[in-house]
């Protein structure tokens, strides 16, 4: 899950996301989630990058069915509507460097454009429509309580059991409704 709130927080003010599947797995409930999320927040451009294409030798076979879950769990969101123009799969092999920044000899299979190039052609955020734009108030940081408060405060209590001694009480505010 934490995986998940990443996800929200970086996605949160971004017009282009790039979502790793290793090719050796396969789509998972977390590639499910971060679709999901980035279709919440109306991510404009997604891109799948299906990493350790090296590790099942390169395979179309491995990648085009890779690339069909990912369309279909797409089309089951509602990927390329709302505001989501774009989703794009692209085999890479970030070890080597494979349809990373040039299109690689080894997954001749593939006539897309690498990852850079995709990056690369994505509108510039000034040359977006201003009316297509929401709203988004990032959260950079979530507080959660730790049980800082000691029990005996916790009960109203000033008194310590242990030592019989009393703790001066602080006023307290009121209570906003």
């Amino acid at each position: 899950m934490q995986y998940t709130k990443n996800t929200v927080t970086g996605a949160s003010t971004a017009d282009a996301v790039v979502v790793l599947i290793d090719a050796r797995k396969g789509v998972l409930e977390q590639t499910r989630r971060h679709l999901s999320v980035l279709q919440l927040l109306r991510v404009a451009h997604v891109i799948v990058a299906v990493n350790k294409i090296d590790l099942v030798d390169f395979s179309e076979d491995v990648f085009r069915g890779i690339e069909a879950d990912v369309q279909k769990v797409g089309r089951e969101l509602g990927l390329g509507a709302d505001g989501i123009t774009d989703l794009q799969v692209i085999p890479v092999s970030a070890l080597d460097g494979d349809n990373v920044v040039d299109r690689s000899d080894r997954t001749p299979w593939y006539d897309g454009p690498a990852l850079l190039e995709v990056l690369e052609t994505l509108p510039a955020a000034d040359e977006l429509e201003s009316h297509l734009e929401s709203f988004r108030f990032p959260v950079q940081l979530v507080i959660r309580p730790q049980g800082a408060l000691a029990p005996d405060a916790v009960a109203g209590d000033s008194t310590s059991k242990a030592t019989g001694t009393t703790a001066p009480t602080r006023a307290r505010s009121p209570k906003v409704p």
